[in-house]
């Protein structure tokens, strides 16, 4: 049972750690600092729509473990005034991989036979996000603006670990021929609701500063299911409830135009929470689209940004 919580709290640990990673807020951070800010932008206007898509690659190298894949998201808010307006959040990600050794199976129990791992399991992570924000403006005007938002937002994880498995006979030491597979899924499904405060600071020559703060509270279940994948030995599953957490988040982004300097201060600060055994490559495009309001020069506008942030 000991093998079988260790298993469960590392990836379970794991799951949430990169939904986190790639939510919509900073939902963990702890002290004050330039970071993205909650609100897609800082302010609306009657008939504005918003929206902005990102596409990023991942690829994560350590000792003995890599993955690679991308994640996909977006957010979209529609204005039906000046003093309101709904937003959602939206996203997905996708990673593949493979780590030494495998895992032999925790389900198998046998007084003639012990199972022996391979030398390397894959890996696969499939994840999905989402939240909807009511957002209230209760001032907005050409120099500072207010906006009050909250809502329910959700996460759910498929973390899969696939490992080749040989059997040996404990009396004289036989290896059977035959290569077996086993198959660890842990799934897990969180929810709950967020809500805070954004503001709006108009400096000028298309400088803004954004000062926010966010509270996020958060429960769920994990399901953790083994399969040996052997004649008379069915799936066994544990389950487990996850407490209801708490966390906070507050900050300031700077704007200029359409370039968020907390995204990419974001970025940088990561190089300090790595070490020399780690490796990860995050390559960000990103696509911005308004309709119904003007810029700067009277025209209604899109635009592209990229991002890349190499850790060693």
């Amino acid at each position: 049972m000991k093998t079988t919580n260790f298993i469960f709290i590392t990836f379970l640990s794991f799951t949430i750690y990169f939904l986190m990673m790639h939510s919509s807020a900073s939902a963990q951070q702890s002290n004050f600092q330039i970071a993205p800010s909650p609100i897609a932008y800082p302010y609306f206007e009657d008939g504005r729509f918003d929206g902005r898509f990102d596409l990023t690659f991942i690829n994560i190298s350590m000792d003995n473990f890599n993955l690679t894949g991308g994640d996909m998201g977006g957010r979209v808010r529609s204005a039906f005034s000046d003093y309101l307006a709904i937003d959602g959040t939206f996203g997905a990600m996708f990673l593949g991989g493979s780590m030494k050794p495998g895992l032999a199976p925790i389900s198998f129990y046998s007084s003639s036979w012990y199972t022996v791992p391979g030398d390397k399991a894959s890996l696969s992570f499939l994840a999905m996000r989402g939240s909807i924000n009511l957002e209230l403006q209760p001032i907005h005007t050409s120099d500072f603006d207010i906006i009050l938002f909250g809502g329910p937002q959700f996460m759910i994880s498929n973390f899969a670990i696939t490992s080749k498995y040989r059997m040996i006979r404990y009396s004289d030491g036989y290896v059977s021929p035959y290569e077996y597979e086993d198959k660890l899924t842990i799934v897990s499904t969180m929810s709950g609701v967020q809500a805070g405060i954004q503001l709006d600071i108009n400096l000028g020559s298309d400088m803004r500063v954004s000062p926010f703060f966010m509270m996020t509270s958060s429960s769920g279940s994990a399901t953790m299911t083994d399969d040996p994948q052997l004649e008379g030995y069915d799936p066994v599953s544990y389950d487990v409830d996850i407490p209801s957490t708490t966390s906070m988040s507050y900050g300031m982004d700077i704007l200029f135009g359409d370039i968020s300097i907390g995204t990419v201060l974001q970025q940088m600060k990561k190089t300090e929470e790595t070490t020399q055994d780690t490796s990860i490559i995050m390559i960000s495009v990103s696509f911005l689209f308004s309709d119904g309001a003007k810029n700067s020069t009277g025209e209604t506008g899109t635009g592209t940004a990229a991002d890349e942030s190499k850790i060693e």
